[in-house]
């Protein structure tokens, strides 16, 4: 075969995350529940703009949006399981992580069942989050 034109300068498409660790911030937090029942939160977060790699999720999605449409998902989230025996060590080892990275940042929570202020307090929030490669 012969080398077709521009091939060396055609991008390959897609670039895994640079394993170790990098610079985040935390978009969006949502209560849920899992396939199997159990509560959790979904913690949705991207590169920040300083990070070697910024808004890596975002260029992502956009890339996934033109080709899937509505049916693009955002790939930057992290569970943190609420359920079972160390459901409230989870819960604690995020509030902790996200108010030990954000200097004066208290954790706020639900003054009513819902009403929210847990959820919205993270957003905007700076996070540290270590990317491993495997196999």
């Amino acid at each position: 075969m012969i080398k077709p034109n521009g091939y060396d300068k055609t991008p390959i498409g897609f670039y895994p995350i640079k394993a170790g660790a990098h610079a985040c911030g935390i978009i969006e937090v949502i209560e849920a529940v899992s396939r199997n029942g159990n509560n959790m939160l979904c913690v949705y977060f991207d590169t920040d703009d300083t990070d070697e790699q910024p808004q890596y999720f975002a260029e992502m999605y956009k890339k996934h949006k033109k080709e899937f449409g509505d049916e693009a998902k955002w790939r930057g989230i992290f569970y943190v399981p609420l359920s079972g025996e160390y459901g409230v060590a989870n819960l604690k080892k995020f509030t902790s992580a996200v108010e030990h990275s954000n200097k004066g940042f208290v954790t706020l929570w639900d003054l009513v069942p819902g009403d929210g202020t847990f959820v919205n307090c993270f957003k905007g929030k700076k996070i540290g989050i270590v990317f491993r490669a495997e196999e």
